[in-house]
């Protein structure tokens, strides 16, 4: 039977490397408490572009260096996003061994406005761009190739203060490729600013949202709309299609 976990391990940022892999080969996500600092987010979301666009749906702005620098170069994320997905493989040239590595790339950064309603995404796996097969497993084995993508979401807003919502269904990475059944197992995201949620592309995931509702007595508050920062990660050998 497809394994269930009923919620999503709240890890703080200055735990070790090795409990973010645990968690995350165990639920096929993890939350990271105080990922980013206040002041940073702060920083992120004075720099976004105040012209967002519509694409598929979803009203996004593109993701400026700041968060590039502030997200994809974290050392946990970059520690976590080196553990599945760099790809080693030995091969000979003449009597000589040599190893090629194959280091994580972005393929998808892009930051949603939650100040306007958004088509909800159905459940989907991240990985399926990458023609990614799964084959159900009672538990998480790391081998080379087995998930070719990960996840980082960020928001700048409390879950408190807005609908903007995250479903994810812990467990489901161990899944193969049936017909899913969703009606229990779905659990929500609750995440603070400066919070980030991790997951594996094997990892069936929905994100939404709709207007912000924000407390304006609040001074640090006082914003028109508050921003998910979303950014993917796959393996070098893959590009997006």
């Amino acid at each position: 039977m497809p394994r269930r976990t009923n919620h999503v391990q709240r890890i703080k940022k200055e735990h070790s490397v090795d409990e973010f892999i645990d968690a995350l080969e165990a639920d096929g996500c993890v939350l990271v408490e105080d990922f980013v600092s206040p002041e940073i987010s702060r920083r992120v979301h004075t720099a976004e572009d105040q012209q967002p666009q519509e694409e598929f749906n979803e009203t996004t702005v593109d993701v400026n260096a700041l968060v590039r620098e502030s997200f994809v170069s974290d050392r946990l994320f970059e520690s976590i996003s080196s553990h599945f997905l760099t790809l080693e493989t030995l091969s000979w040239q003449d009597k000589q061994i040599q190893m090629d590595v194959s280091q994580p790339s972005v393929y998808s950064s892009i930051t949603k406005s939650a100040n306007q309603h958004s088509k909800p995404q159905c459940f989907h796996r991240a990985d399926s761009r990458f023609h990614v097969r799964h084959i159900a497993a009672a538990r998480y084995e790391y081998q080379p190739r087995r998930d070719a993508s990960i996840g980082l979401f960020v928001p700048d807003f409390d879950d408190a203060q807005s609908s903007a919502t995250i479903k994810v269904v812990p467990g489901s990475q161990l899944w193969n490729d049936q017909k899913p059944d969703f009606s229990k197992g779905v659990v929500e995201v609750e995440l603070r600013e400066g919070d980030a949620l991790i997951l594996l592309g094997s990892l069936y995931h929905s994100v939404s949202s709709s207007k912000l509702m924000m407390d304006v007595s609040n001074t640090a508050s006082k914003r028109d709309t508050g921003f998910l920062h979303e950014v993917w990660m796959c393996s070098g050998i893959y590009r997006s299609a």
